[in-house]
């Protein structure tokens, strides 16, 4: 009858490999007294040299990776940023209409100043050039500036007038229908917003902003995912309207063109 040995280790309950294989190579006693080594033991012990080497290694490679593998927060951040935005459209025909109209700043019997106007700015023709959110803009893209807008009084001016206004955008404003206020490039329709705090009324620039990929804007705590807008306009009566503008009549609307930009912030 074969006996099984059982080392202190064992008898313990506390083994390691190198225990178990020490003691396991050793010869057996069979009951004859002769020694015989014991075979046929499929465990690790019966790994070559060579076989140990290479398995040491490859569990130390292993362990390697693990310990260096980034975490899903340091890969994200690895990530590089969206490309920047630069955008110039050339706003070559556009139409502005203006509700109910503007006068000189002194009133005439044929031409009052309303105490607010409302204001209509519209591409006719417009191409863009340059990269938006990553997409590069081949020469000549198409583009549209739809934007309705509050003239309000600049300040030391009762009533907004043909000199001078303070224009803001606003979705109230509704005397040319429903609301706009987007600028679309490369087929991507974004929401604008802007302001002309002071401006003439026959050339101004107005500054805003232009709203990101999701679709919003938080002005006040980040600008991450939103565009700054720079918009430049030059206004012109319509050839079909005969002087004296804004003393007999009046100026209702007329033709604009203009550039745009938009960048990061």
């Amino acid at each position: 009858m074969l006996l099984a040995r059982r080392s202190p280790a064992e008898r313990s309950g506390k083994l390691t490999l190198a225990q178990v294989c020490a003691y396991h190579v050793a010869p057996a006693t069979i009951n004859d007294g002769r020694e015989r080594e014991m075979t046929g033991r499929p465990t690790t012990c019966a790994l070559t040299s060579r076989r140990r080497t290479l398995l040491g290694v490859a569990l130390a490679t292993a362990a390697l990776a693990v310990v260096n593998a980034p975490s899903s927060e340091a890969s994200s951040k690895s990530q590089p940023s969206p490309a920047d935005t630069k955008v110039v459209a050339v706003m070559s025909a556009g139409v502005v209409e203006v509700s109910p109209g503007l006068c000189n700043p002194g009133n005439t019997p044929w031409c009052i100043n309303a105490l607010q106007d409302q204001v209509h700015i519209y591409s006719l023709a417009c191409s863009g050039t340059g990269s938006f959110e990553g997409h590069k803009l081949a020469p000549g893209s198409p583009c549209r500036i739809d934007l309705t807008a509050f003239m309000d009084p600049s300040t030391g001016f009762a009533t907004p007038n043909c000199v001078t206004t303070h224009t803001h955008t606003s979705d109230r404003a509704t005397a040319f229908g429903k609301p706009v206020n987007a600028v679309t490039i490369g087929g991507v329709s974004r929401h604008l917003e802007l302001s002309y705090p002071y401006a003439a009324a026959s050339s101004r620039t107005a500054t805003g902003w232009l709203a990101g990929p999701h679709g919003h804007h938080n002005h006040h705590h980040n600008h991450n995912g939103d565009h700054r807008l720079i918009l430049s306009v030059q206004v012109r009566p319509r050839q079909s309207d005969p002087p004296p503008w804004c003393t007999t009549r009046p100026f209702t609307g007329g033709d604009v063109t203009g550039v745009m930009h938009i960048t990061d912030y």
